[in-house]
């Protein structure tokens, strides 16, 4: 088992997690109301945003997509770019 605070430990965790998250992410899309989703999604991302910042810490930057918990999955609801003046 690698030493859990390797790089590649923390990258493959990062990696996973971020996975999962994206994965719930697309899921959202089209079932916005499912409040089971949108937990998983910011569990997941929770623990990619930690494991993001260990490994920044100790290696250097990674990128990130979101930072923060979501209260609820809305962005669908909000006017296309084709919609605005609608």
């Amino acid at each position: 088992m690698k030493d859990r605070k390797s790089k590649e430990y923390l990258l493959r965790k990062w990696q996973e997690y971020s996975f999962a998250a994206y994965e719930a992410r697309l899921y959202l899309d089209t079932h916005p109301e499912s409040t089971a989703a949108l937990k998983y999604f910011n569990k997941f991302n929770r623990m990619s945003i930690a494991v993001s910042k260990e490994l920044q810490e100790r290696y250097g930057a990674v990128n990130t997509n979101l930072d923060t918990e979501l209260p609820e999955w809305s962005w669908v609801n909000m006017p296309w770019p084709w919609n605005e003046g609608v």
